[in-house]
């Protein structure tokens, strides 16, 4: 039997080293002064933006959180503090800055957000409450002045002559310009039928607890329109006219709004809104477990320096302030009552 040629396995051996080198596919090694970090896998809830710390993406995952099974990213160290909905790789709409999961946004509260796939504007806010106050965030476009925002509380029928708020809403104006296109990021849903404005709701529902509401602030609350840290953008969205959108002078803000005067370098706007809680007992403290009905609670059990001890002696002081109220209405006489034992 006549040997085998390998020969042409070398040549084609040969042609194939030299490919590879002209086509420039060896290894490159970096060498850096820094140390660095490397990220393997495709997109995920951790690999989202940044948010608030100046990224684009609008995902509006916190990179401290990972996705659960029940579609609620709980955060990285196993805490309960913020609570964040994952993220389900659909643009949201409308196409809002995300905000973030800050500490001191979400202290004693969380960040949560909405169904990316509501044909309205999607739920996402930030809130942290304290023993007498919480505090919301809700985002809001860039460009966004007080004038065209519209914050309100209200009393359900049944509770009116209680003064106390069970219902939030917030709505943003949305602009049109003359090419028709929407303006202020919130998408189709806040084009108003032949042009003009349109109020758009960006959180509205039902709060988890009361609020304080007296009889001649109804429908009024502290608020106050914010920037937050993020990369430079324009405050005015420009049409496709070239004329800047807003451009007219604002309208007034609304009563109780305040707008913080600072630079035009943030691209996240915010609506901070301050809730006075209602709490029936007095001395006492209602610690919310979450900010609107049926939206994601914490365990306000691990709130820090809450006390769960002293249920006792709140109850007992309570209690003590009711009978000197009692006893100290005018025209009140006291009445000395026997108790006797009755027969065995």
């Amino acid at each position: 039997m006549s040997g085998v040629d390998y020969s042409k396995w070398d040549k084609m051996a040969s042609e194939m080293s030299d490919s590879d080198d002209d086509n420039g596919n060896n290894p490159e090694v970096t060498t850096f002064d820094q140390p660095q970090s490397v990220t393997f896998g495709g997109t995920s809830a951790s690999q989202a933006a940044e948010g608030w710390d100046g990224a684009s993406d609008d995902s509006g995952a916190h990179p401290d959180t990972t996705p659960s099974s029940s579609g609620v990213a709980a955060p990285a160290d196993g805490s309960t503090g913020a609570v964040a909905a994952a993220a389900t790789g659909t643009t949201p709409t409308p196409q809002v800055k995300p905000l973030i999961s800050d500490e001191r946004l979400t202290e004693n509260g969380a960040a949560v957000r909405g169904d990316a796939n509501a044909g309205r504007q999607a739920l996402q806010y930030v809130w942290r409450q304290t023993r007498a106050e919480v505090v919301v965030v809700v985002p809001v476009p860039a460009g966004t002045r007080a004038g065209d925002v519209e914050v309100s509380l209200r009393a359900k029928p049944e509770t009116i002559a209680e003064g106390v708020a069970d219902l939030i809403r917030v709505a943003v104006k949305a602009t049109r310009g003359r090419d028709g296109a929407a303006s202020r990021e919130l998408g189709t849903a806040a084009t108003a039928p032949g042009g003009g404005t349109k109020l758009v709701p960006v959180l509205e529902g039902e709060l988890a607890f009361q609020a304080k509401l007296g009889a001649e602030d109804e429908g009024e609350v502290e608020w106050e329109l914010k920037d937050y840290p993020g990369t430079a953008v324009a405050r005015d969205d420009p049409d496709s006219s070239g004329d800047p959108v807003g451009s007219a002078p604002p309208p007034a803000p609304a009563a109780g709004a305040r707008e913080a005067s600072s630079s035009s370098n943030g691209d996240r706007r915010g609506v901070e809104i301050v809730l006075k809680k209602h709490c029936p007992v007095p001395n006492a403290a209602v610690w919310w477990k979450s900010l609107l009905k049926g939206g994601p609670e914490i365990d306000v059990a691990a709130i820090k320096g809450r006390a769960t001890n002293n249920h006792q002696s709140v109850w007992e002081e309570a209690l003590g302030m009711f009978k000197e109220q009692v006893a100290a209405r005018k025209g009140q006489p006291k009445i000395s009552v026997d108790m006797e034992e009755g027969d065995s």
